[in-house]
């Protein structure tokens, strides 16, 4: 009885913020997937299907044997036409995804722009490219009975080959945060390989599950014209999730630390809810903030059709405030 109350409670905050409330973007996590985009990035402890390779490799051992999905997603921060400031930004992705309970394989093409400010000296737009080629690998470390509930713990890593460059550019007068972006990314420096590692942990009760996902632990960085450098810092995200009644799930997703590659210290927190009103139609959403700094939230909605058996199309749209707005498409199919 006291875990019903909790999660009845837990349910209700998140309603309640779930309002039309829109929340803004980041260039961190939410980079990636269309349902986890659609519920505005609550999907650490969520990820049934292959983006869980990027969100959470543990969390392959709740989708199907073996699915793929492919997709494509674009955000852009702040009006583009504007003059080029602190904050504006845009980012872009395209992902396959190959998920089975031992193994997955992916791969992912990133892109993300910013315009920042190191240090004390003038504003810049930076730019960053990442190709990436992903194998993971998750493993039971625990199986047994809580209260006569069955409770699990899985581990996951993705090993990431990294292929990426990356640009830097002088923000010229007059010049708008699109052009700023554009010389940023035509301005770029050598080609660089490394090695990364993301890891994850999934905690299962059943109706309730807890996510923990490290990313980028090897943090490789990227060498631009001027000499400077932009590396992909290491992130922490924690996340759980409840089933709240039959097909709807309400989830929470929070930064554990403060980095960003390009706009500098940021901490999400994100919530998200999906439900599934019939057997072919899943509808979403959710919205994430940053409890300190001027950036506005951005909301999200989001749903998925089953067109043909185990075969779904997800998309999503994302607006803000501040003319923070993005979509994305995915293909998601199970073979078993």
């Amino acid at each position: 009885m006291q875990m019903h109350g909790r999660i009845r409670g837990f349910a209700g905050v998140l309603l309640v913020v779930l309002a039309p409330y829109a929340a803004h973007a980041q260039i961190r996590f939410e980079a990636v997937g269309a349902r986890a985009l659609g519920m505005s990035g609550a999907f650490v402890a969520v990820a049934d299907d292959p983006s869980a390779v990027f969100w959470n490799p543990a969390a392959l051992v709740n989708g199907a044997p073996a699915a793929l999905t492919i997709g494509l997603d674009r955000f852009q921060f702040r009006k583009q036409t504007d003059p080029a400031a602190l904050g504006g930004g845009d980012s872009s992705s395209e992902y396959f995804a190959f998920g089975s309970w031992p193994l997955g394989l992916s791969y992912g093409h990133f892109s993300a722009s910013g315009v920042r400010r190191p240090g004390d000296l003038q504003a810049v737009a930076e730019s960053v490219s990442i190709h990436q080629i992903g194998f993971s690998v998750l493993q039971t470390l625990l199986d047994g009975d809580i209260r006569g509930e069955r409770a699990t713990l899985t581990g996951g890593a993705t090993i990431k080959y990294v292929r990426g460059t990356a640009g830097t550019s002088a923000l010229l007068a007059e010049s708008s945060l699109e052009e700023a972006l554009d010389a940023a990314r035509d301005q770029t420096g050598d080609t660089k390989n490394a090695i990364d590692v993301d890891v994850g942990l999934l905690a299962d009760f059943g109706r309730v599950r807890a996510g923990l996902t490290l990313k980028n632990l090897t943090s490789p960085a990227f060498p631009t014209i001027a000499g400077s450098e932009i590396r992909l810092p290491r992130l922490a995200r924690l996340g759980l999730s409840a089933e709240v009644a039959a097909g709807l799930t309400l989830a929470i997703d929070v930064d554990l630390d403060t980095a960003d590659p390009l706009v500098g210290h940021r901490q999400v927190i994100a919530l998200g809810g999906e439900t599934r009103p019939s057997a072919r139609v899943a509808v979403r959403g959710g919205v994430r903030w940053q409890p300190s700094g001027e950036h506005q939230p951005v909301g999200s909605l989001g749903g998925s059709l089953c067109f043909r058996q185990g075969l779904w199309i997800d998309g999503y749209v994302a607006f803000g405030r501040s003319h923070d707005q993005g979509f994305g498409i995915a293909l998601r199919g199970g073979f078993f």
